[in-house]
């Protein structure tokens, strides 16, 4: 595992548990899809012929979405997408948050 890798996975395990008391009492629901399939090729090289196969991810990920209130009719809105490419290392697809007033909503986003 590269330095690299070794520090997402911390910085997503240090996010996770900071979480935890937020998620106590806000509603939580949890998503995803998991999709693989079998890929196959044969190339033909001259008189060589160079066949592979194996099992890929064709799109998996997993994620949480909830809200929280914050008093009045105000509500904290957040999601968080991981990829979960089927066979290799993880990373962040897709995460924001905002607040939900009873008149409208306003984005704060960041992520990848």
């Amino acid at each position: 595992m590269s330095h690299k890798e070794h520090f997402i996975m911390k910085k997503i395990l240090i996010l996770s548990l900071l979480a935890l008391p937020a998620l106590a009492a806000a509603e939580v629901h949890f998503y995803g899809d998991l999709k693989a399939g079998v890929e196959a090729s044969s190339t033909q090289y001259g008189s060589h012929r160079i066949s592979n196969n194996g099992v890929s991810d064709m799109g998996s990920y997993v994620g949480m979405r909830g809200s929280h209130p914050i008093g009045g009719s105000n509500d904290v809105l957040w999601q968080v997408e991981q990829d979960t490419p089927l066979g290799s290392k993880t990373g962040a697809k897709d995460t924001w948050r905002s607040r939900n007033q009873g008149s409208g909503e306003t984005y704060i986003g960041f992520g990848r």
